[in-house]
């Protein structure tokens, strides 16, 4: 199933693209293992609600591919994007959005 078409249907900013032109590829900097979200996590990340705390994602979705100073980027399954989390100041996640990266 591919998820990028539920996460618009239940609330998520869709088609928030990332790129080295905006953000600066030095900014963005590889951080997890090579793993990617499972459908499931997928799924259960549509209904969040906000804010979160950086433990309660890193959680429920372990550690992200990349990172800057305020977002984690979570690889989706079967090469489908990335789901961005943005942080406050304060280190809460607080916006969740579907990044082609």
């Amino acid at each position: 199933m591919d998820f990028r078409f539920l996460l618009p249907a239940v609330g998520v900013a869709l088609g928030s693209v990332i790129s080295n032109q905006t953000m600066g590829i030095a900014a963005i900097h590889p951080w997890g293992a090579g793993q990617c979200l499972t459908p499931d996590q997928t799924a259960r990340a549509a209904y969040l609600q906000f804010p979160q705390s950086y433990r309660a994602i890193s959680s429920a979705f372990g550690s992200p591919e990349w990172r800057d100073r305020s977002s984690d980027w979570h690889c989706l399954p079967n090469g489908g994007g990335y789901l961005r989390f943005d942080f406050d100041s304060q280190g809460r996640a607080v916006n969740i959005s579907w990044s082609g990266f």
